[in-house]
């Protein structure tokens, strides 16, 4: 097991299947390069990662955490369940690090409450209300699956729409001055 604070990266320099990554699928602290990028020019991508461990250099690091109703005073919000998801699979994924049984358990609970595939729960495809009754199990409640995009995507999509606007009014001012 990796101790929590150690990265191991797999970089492919040819393609191909690695029987060492495959045997490793499921460790946390396992990074992969995008292939493309590597085997495309592989100094330039592994350039790139060392370059983010330089000294003096600051870089965005995204990090969830929970956080006590109403800390964010007044601005503060809900959550989408999107984002709930996100973090509860990755605090699955926290809680698995140590390797003790009743963290073991704590994140399989957790990935159960939330509905999620994990190293410690797994997914059930059943069609019909028989198999569920055959496999003593509950369909899940339509409303906890997520089949409406966030709001956030439809920021994003009108902001992509204003820039296209913006930009084709650009092309179109220097075609009539040319």
């Amino acid at each position: 097991r990796a101790p929590a604070g150690k990265r191991f990266y797999a970089v492919q320099i040819v393609p191909g299947t690695c029987k060492i990554t495959e045997a490793l699928d499921g460790v946390r602290n396992l990074y992969t390069l995008p292939p493309a990028d590597v085997l495309a020019d592989a100094s330039q991508s592994l350039g790139r990662l060392f370059s983010e461990w330089s000294e003096g250099r600051t870089a965005w690091q995204i990090v969830r955490r929970r956080a006590a109703a109403g800390a964010g005073g007044a601005v503060d919000a809900r959550a989408g369940d999107n984002l709930v998801r996100q973090w509860a699979a990755e605090e699955v994924g926290r809680l698995l690090v140590s390797g003790q049984a009743e963290r073991r358990e704590a994140a399989r609970e957790l990935a159960l409450a939330w509905s999620l595939v994990t190293p410690v729960s797994s997914a059930v495809v059943l069609e019909t209300q028989q198999q569920y009754q055959q496999a003593g199990l509950e369909p899940v409640k339509g409303s906890s699956v997520p089949t409406v995009p966030e709001p956030s995507f439809w920021i994003l999509l009108c902001v992509a729409v204003a820039v296209f606007a913006v930009w084709q009014t650009r092309q179109r001012r220097r075609q009539r001055a040319s």
